[in-house]
């Protein structure tokens, strides 16, 4: 007689709870688009809001940071005052 999957299983007692870090990576293409800003500003306010232990990580000029390695850690201030502003934070 094969054992299942589930006798294979933990019961739910024995299994602990990890927490693990939310990291977020922000990617824009590098150009100019409309309502950029506010897009950010919301995924990042809903995250902050959402969860505690968020990091969120901004590559500056679009896929140039991704390949050179040009990003910065962003804070929930970072967001605050864009709407109003041109261009990307990024």
């Amino acid at each position: 007689m094969q054992a299942s999957v589930m006798d294979c299983l933990l019961p739910i007692t024995a299994v602990r709870r990890i927490k693990i870090m939310l990291r977020i990576g922000m990617l824009t293409s590098g150009g100019d688009c409309q309502s950029l800003n506010a897009a950010m500003r919301g995924v990042a306010k809903a995250l902050y809001s959402a969860r505690k232990d968020v990091k969120i990580i901004g590559f500056e000029d679009g896929y140039k940071g991704l390949i050179y390695g040009k990003y910065r850690e962003m804070s929930d201030s970072d967001f605050s005052g864009i709407l109003t502003e041109g261009g990307t934070i990024l």
